[in-house]
């Protein structure tokens, strides 16, 4: 981060493929990576950041 934050990118781009820790971590598969990637928002945030958010829609997450 310390170093996006001296040499800031043109955008951040991250896929969001749910906005429910259930949900995100049943299509990543990954224990924890909502909260984490929840942190790293908010770091991106602070630091003003340029940052764009995508998803995809899947069966799982089409409800969100």
């Amino acid at each position: 981060m310390d170093y996006l934050g001296k040499y800031p990118p043109f955008c951040i781009e991250i896929t969001l493929n749910g906005i429910t820790k259930h949900t995100f971590e049943n299509i990543s598969g990954i224990t924890e990576s909502f909260n984490k990637l929840m942190s790293v928002l908010i770091e991106i945030k602070n630091r003003n950041l340029p940052l764009s958010l995508k998803t995809n829609i899947l069966r799982q997450n089409i409800a969100e």
